[in-house]
């Protein structure tokens, strides 16, 4: 839980600005796919006030026990294999969902088939091509950077995870037929110590075992890089944030 509230501090802000640029009215219906640990869908829940809707969606609901809202639903569901209600939200939202799913696709077709006329399907994904020390003289840049490369390039070839899904994230918008699709990237500096670098070492330390196993990395490259992430005197470009959006004509 403490991983996804780091990650959720630091992600919140800008899925939020988007949200608001798009537009979502009292009363409407939301879908968030993904619901972690539910901060985003709180504010849903306020944005669109008691005569709205959101649904709240998670293969794991633990930690959304506790949203007791009138306007909020709370479903265990996989969205590999679950269906969606038809033509039933204005907005289908999902975050760091689809890099972990062998089809990523089908889980958007389904979303945006959840949809009415003129709904916005949105999903940010990451895109890992950038992590890099803010510092090119500093003496563990090429050890940081060397670290996530080796390790991201493994990650995906073994289809563990796809660190690179949001560069994709644009056409996959384009074949689904949705209008005015749009992306959006930003990479942001950080410290080690912040949340954002919190939420990249707890994420390493949970890799590491398997990156060791498999030779994509040494235990004590893998150890340094997480020190580094807690080093306020660390800074690094983290990774692209992407957000792509597109309305169901």
């Amino acid at each position: 839980r403490q991983r996804l509230e780091h990650m959720a501090a630091a992600m919140n802000p800008g899925t939020q600005r988007v949200i608001r640029e798009l537009g979502i009215a009292r009363g409407g219906r939301c879908l968030e796919i993904g619901a972690a640990e539910g901060s985003m869908v709180r504010w849903l829940a306020e944005q669109v006030g008691p005569a709205g809707f959101v649904l709240a969606a998670d293969l794991d609901i633990r930690f959304l026990a506790d949203l007791q809202l009138p306007n909020v639903e709370v479903r265990e569901l996989d969205v590999r294999s679950a269906e969606l209600e038809a033509r039933s939200f204005d907005l289908a939202y999902c975050r760091t969902v689809l890099m972990h799913l062998p089809d990523p696709d089908a889980a958007l077709a389904k979303m945006r088939d959840a949809l009415r006329p003129g709904g916005v399907l949105l999903a940010q994904e990451p895109d890992l091509c950038v992590l890099l020390a803010a510092d090119p003289d500093h003496p563990e840049a090429a050890r940081f950077e060397a670290v996530h490369r080796a390790a991201y390039d493994w990650l995906r070839e073994s289809r563990t995870f796809d660190p690179y899904l949001g560069r994709t994230l644009g056409p996959r918008f384009e074949a689904l037929g949705l209008q005015q699709v749009e992306c959006r990237a930003e990479a942001t500096f950080e410290q080690g110590g912040s949340a954002s670098a919190e939420t990249q070492r707890r994420t390493l330390e949970a890799l590491t075992p398997m990156l060791v196993k498999a030779g994509a990395a040494e235990a004590e490259d893998l150890e340094r890089v997480q020190q580094l992430f807690e080093d306020p005197g660390f800074g690094y470009l983290s990774g692209l944030r992407v957000m792509t959006w597109g309305r169901l004509g």
